[in-house]
């Protein structure tokens, strides 16, 4: 059976669905509470920006950066002063299962992220590592809202509460083709023992070794 190490660095995967499950309606609920906090998730600046997806974060520097650590005059992950935001008090459910059920070591970031009825992502890369890395989950999922990665015919098969790794270093989009807000979920840090089995059974599961 590969090992953890095998399939996150060298499977080349574009995603693996994890066997994990989280309290994704209740989630839900918390991440359209704290609607007015989003931030609006594009490089572009302007007239140019991508007003239909926003992101804001519960754990990270502050709620309102939601960009990657070098945007804000970090040199890497151990030198960004990470903690949980401002707004996190407003979100019990989803801080307390990150802080107690979820199995990772360490957190980078935790965002709610949305992308409204009609918008869409265009195709982009979010890294130049071709590993998986970060946590996708759906904590809701429109119909006819589709995520493709350019090398791949099919879509990526989300559901609401489904929970995938994604490799950021293949070409990606997102078309909200729908009348509903998409809420998922993207978390970013270091998991323990017990998260590299589940990546390990997940491999087998959507595999078969």
């Amino acid at each position: 059976m590969p090992t953890y190490d095998w399939i996150v660095n060298s499977s080349s995967l574009p995603w693996l669905r994890l066997k994990i499950n989280f309290p994704y309606e209740s989630m839900l609920k918390e991440a359209k509470k704290v609607s007015e906090y989003y931030q609006i998730k594009s490089y572009k600046k302007g007239p140019f920006a991508d007003k239909d997806w926003s992101g804001v974060c519960l754990h990270g520097l502050s709620f309102d950066k939601t960009f990657t650590y070098f945007h804000y005059g970090y040199n890497s992950h151990d030198d960004a002063p990470y903690d949980w935001t401002e707004i996190s008090p407003l979100c019990p459910v989803t801080k307390n299962y990150f802080k107690t059920v979820f199995p990772y070591e360490k957190y980078f970031r935790i965002k709610f992220m949305l992308l409204k009825a009609g918008g869409k992502i265009m195709p982009h890369v979010d890294d130049d590592i071709n590993k998986l890395s970060n946590i996708n989950v759906a904590l809701n999922q429109p119909d006819n809202c589709m995520m493709k990665f350019s090398e791949k015919k099919e879509l990526v098969p989300w559901e609401p509460g489904a929970a995938f790794m994604l490799n950021l270093s293949k070409e990606h989009a997102v078309f909200n083709n729908s009348n509903t807000d998409r809420y998922h979920m993207i978390i970013e840090g270091i998991g323990n023992e017990k998260f590299k089995k589940i990546v390990e059974d997940s491999y087998e599961l959507q595999l078969g070794g």
